[in-house]
Formats: structure tokens, C-alpha cells, sequence
């Protein structure tokens, strides 16, 4: 099954910006960021988050390799920066003109990896 729909996901939202938490360096802290608000449009929907979760790969994402056991370590690229977190359950607050599925005020999960692409 080939997906479709296009999903932008928020950490926290106002009128016009969202607030976001984003790796700029492998194992450095993260660093809130102010951005702009996307639109949704075709077959996008705009997400507000109210919950993400982090897995391991995000863990070894995050620290730049991973691990492959003893001292192996497979180093991965990173497109800094970057907002980490792929398992969302949100609220819909917006959706494009060609979304038929999801209405305004829907509480979705979703699996969002547009970060491996």
C-alpha cells in the first residue's frame, strides 16, 4: 500500500509559529526553536501534537552511529537540524483540499517518518 497522505507534525502551535525541540549537533542537548506554522495543503493534514514518542532509533539518530556490537558502530548522516519523534498522536487542525479521511477536531496516531527519507 503506497502512502499518500502527507503528514506535518507540531510540538506546540499559535497563529502563525510552533514551537519545536531539534537536534543541531549529534549527542549535543536539543534546542527549542520558534518556526513558522506550515500549511496544509493537497493532501497534507496539520497535526497538533498532544503526545510523541521517541524510539531507539531516534536515540542512536540522535547520537550520530549505530551501534552494531562491540566496537562496530554504523555512523549515520544527519539533516541537522532536525525534530525528532515519529510516533504522534495529535489532534488535526488543519487539512488540505484533497483530504476526503480526516476532519478538523480528529484525534489521530500516526507514524510519521519523513525524517528517513
Amino acid at each position: 500500500m503506497r502512502f499518500v497522505l502527507k503528514i506535518i507534525v507540531l510540538v506546540f502551535f499559535w497563529e502563525k509559529h510552533m514551537k519545536s525541540y531539534q537536534v543541531v549537533e549529534n549527542g549535543k542537548p536539543l534546542i527549542e526553536k520558534e518556526l513558522e506554522k506550515p500549511k496544509a495543503s493537497g493532501k497534507s493534514i496539520l497535526l497538533k501534537t498532544v503526545s510523541c514518542g521517541i524510539c531507539h532509533s531516534d536515540v542512536h539518530i540522535h547520537d550520530g552511529f549505530f551501534e552494531l556490537g562491540g566496537d562496530d558502530k554504523l555512523p549515520i548522516s544527519l539533516r541537522e537540524p532536525l525534530t525528532m519523534g515519529h510516533e504522534v498522536y495529535g489532534e488535526v487542525v488543519e487539512i488540505g483540499e484533497d483530504v476526503k479521511k480526516h476532519q478538523v477536531g480528529r484525534k489521530i496516531c500516526c507514524l510519521s517518518m519523513d525524517w528517513l527519507w
